[in-house]
């Protein structure tokens, strides 16, 4: 049998985001009791400033259940398109669930393209009082026409053009739909020249500036590639169930971001908790990451003339004053960064630290977000926060060799891929959630074969989301967050049938 992927259930040391933690054991484990938080402070939900859940109940034809994808066969093929000897059977549902907020902010939608050409997973987090789930709202039902006049650019087209076209254009989305909410509700609206915008009531009071946004995790799986694009913290993540993925080629195929100066393609080594059967598809925006912190320094520098960004990058604190939280990062010799770890409290049971980009102490308004590029959060953009994303690639005929051997040995093969809000990775070691998803965790239920027919892949993510819930409660109680997944299973076929 193949090794299981479930990592330890103890919490590793580790507090950077997307760092490598420690080695999966080769025995499953059963998450256990939640992990108890060591060090400056308990876990705690990071909060920086009554909706009904997707359901998913009706039969649609043909058996599948309304919401859900089958795809029974997508050859896979090499870069010149021409067809390997594997071919994919692809099925994806939908899951959220409210917490124990008051209203749900996320949203998730999933696309199969009517011409066969492949795949695509979308995740929204939106955050703000008032507009988290405008935001979230406005940015799928974007991508819902995007993908249907523009989803050929993947296929044919220049792909990195058409993700720079997506996410500029959801940015505007939600810009407008912010401006129409307030309109509708009898507000004043007004741009500042900076491009962010102010509300009022009608003749009197003061202008008060729009705070909020939604991240955007985008997964196209096509017939020769997998692409990810991403801004905010909705990570995707996918899973093998045999074989090494440490010989696939992963690669930045760029940075849309304004201020980046390498912007070429680059080999990226998303190996996930030093786990050879764990992928990271999406890109890190923690304000603890160093290239961020260089990113904005070029595009927005400080005023004082540091080499700092106008933003503050700091370690959040408990309350609502952010003017005495730690700075993230100190400056070396050579003018690089690097992470301080001096954290006050944990966000996720991986032992990351809470940390947020915040607005300087001369802004006119203040605000704050727990990760450095968004949809929206137009007052944030103007000192540096980003609405455009990297881009991944990941070779899928190498993914394919990946499983080969067990393929040939007739034995069912295939890849789990879970893209959610942080309402679900907050739970979890990266390694376990992927582990749950393929059944390699006690007490899951899930498998690849019970995956890959429509009813399967959903009662999987209700189990995925039934889990995560239990998690939720035992680690935030009632501040437990919106949780969403839209979780696929990828089986691999070789050309004479054989799975």
């Amino acid at each position: 049998p193949p090794p299981t992927i479930g990592a330890s259930s103890s919490v590793p040391a580790v507090r950077a985001a997307h760092s490598k933690v420690q080695p999966a054991t080769a025995t499953p484990l059963s998450s256990g009791p939640e992990p108890k938080m060591a060090g400056r402070g308990a876990l705690m939900r990071q909060n920086t400033m009554d909706a009904s859940e997707n359901e998913m109940d009706v039969e649609g034809e043909g058996g599948v259940p309304e919401g859900v994808i089958v795809v029974p066969k997508l050859v896979v093929t090499d870069s010149a398109k021409n067809p390997s000897r594997y071919a994919m059977k692809i099925t994806a549902s939908t899951e959220t669930d409210i917490g124990g907020m008051r209203e749900n902010q996320d949203d998730v939608y999933i696309w199969e393209d009517p011409g066969g050409g492949g795949v695509v997973l979308c995740v929204f987090d939106g955050h703000g009082r008032e507009v988290g789930r405008v935001a979230a709202n406005a940015a799928r039902a974007f991508l819902e026409t995007w993908l249907v006049e523009n989803f050929q650019q993947f296929r044919t087209g220049d792909q990195v053009a058409a993700f720079r076209s997506m996410f500029a254009g959801a940015n505007s989305a939600v810009k407008a739909r912010f401006r129409a909410h307030y309109e509708e509700r009898g507000e004043e609206i007004e741009e500042a020249p900076e491009g962010y915008l102010l509300k009022r009531r009608k003749n009197y009071g003061p202008w008060l500036c729009v705070f909020g946004g939604s991240s955007f995790s985008c997964i196209c799986i096509l017939p020769d590639k997998i692409l990810t694009a991403n801004v905010g913290d909705s990570s995707a993540l996918l899973a093998s169930t045999h074989g090494s993925l440490r010989g696939v080629t992963a690669t930045r195929v760029a940075d849309l971001a304004e201020g980046v100066t390498d912007n070429g393609s680059l080999a990226a080594d998303l190996i996930v908790e030093d786990n050879e059967r764990v992928l990271m598809l999406t890109a890190d925006h923690s304000p603890e990451s160093p290239n961020e912190f260089n990113r904005m320094t070029a595009s927005h520098p400080s005023r004082d003339g540091g080499h700092r960004p106008r933003m503050q990058m700091v370690y959040d604190n408990i309350g609502p004053d952010k003017s005495s939280c730690p700075q993230i990062f100190e400056l070396g010799a050579d003018g690089q960064p690097s992470v301080t770890s001096n954290g006050r409290y944990w966000k996720n049971v991986r032992q990351e630290w809470a940390c947020l980009v915040a607005t300087p102490p001369y802004a006119r308004f203040h605000d704050a977000l727990a990760f450095t590029r968004s949809l929206g959060d137009l007052h944030l953009q103007s000192y540096g926060v980003s609405h455009m994303p990297e881009v991944y690639e990941f070779n899928l005929l190498e993914l394919c060799e990946a499983t080969a051997t067990a393929c040939e040995n007739g034995e069912r093969t295939g890849f789990a891929i879970v893209a959610a809000s942080d309402g679900i990775w907050d739970n979890w070691v990266f390694s376990d959630c992927m582990a749950y998803a393929l059944g390699d965790l006690e007490g899951s239920s899930c498998s690849l074969a019970e995956g890959l027919t429509g009813e399967g892949n959903k009662r999987a993510n209700s189990a995925l989301m039934a889990e995560n819930k239990r998690r939720a409660i035992a680690n935030f109680g009632s501040q437990a967050d919106n949780a969403t997944s839209a979780l696929a299973f990828i089986e691999i076929i070789l050309a004479d049938g054989r799975a």
